[in-house]
């Protein structure tokens, strides 16, 4: 799901084997159309995480769902503890799911084993200090040495957005 060349909101899944051909598993999965989601294999299972239907803090989603084959969705909860977001970053390590801050100007950090039962670790991810310095957009990874990278993105605070270049590692 993203925006499409109207704008809209789209509920659609795809699936590749070499990144040339495309198949559509489904043009209406059973989560809402939404743009920002973020989408991560564990345990077997694909699970798409939040997302928004719109570009304010109120349009925000917070539901997760899972499939097995991308085609056919559960809902696993609407409620998981955390609160509302898009564009947040997502990653496996150690055994479970992170899931590091977003949209609206979040800066926390949310481990999962199960992804039901949500955990905050930490609500200063970035050294944040303040309550206006969060980010989203950016793209999360963990290395080969185990170490997890944050890189870029953006925050909402400066003329259409500040664009972020720097790169932090999180050491668990």
């Amino acid at each position: 799901g993203s925006i499409g060349p109207s704008r809209l909101f789209l509920n659609d899944v795809w699936s590749s084997s070499d990144g040339r051909s495309w198949e559509q598993l489904t043009s209406n999965a059973s989560w809402s159309p939404r743009s920002g989601p973020r989408m991560i294999g564990f345990n077997g299972k694909l699970y798409l995480i939040a997302g928004e239907v719109g570009f304010t803090a109120d349009t925000q989603l917070v539901d997760i769902w899972s499939s097995d084959d991308g085609a056919v969705w559960t809902l696993v909860t609407a409620s998981p503890g955390f609160s509302p977001r898009s564009g947040h970053g997502v990653v496996v390590h150690a055994g479970e799911v992170l899931m590091i801050a977003g949209w609206p100007e979040l800066h926390d950090l949310w481990a999962s084993q199960d992804m039901l039962t949500w955990e905050l670790r930490s609500n200063s991810t970035w050294n944040c200090n303040a309550t206006k310095c969060g980010k989203f957009d950016f793209w999360p990874l963990v290395t080969s040495k185990g170490t997890i990278l944050t890189v870029g993105g953006s925050n909402a605070y400066s003329t259409f957005g500040k664009m972020w270049a720097d790169t932090w590692e999180l050491t668990c």
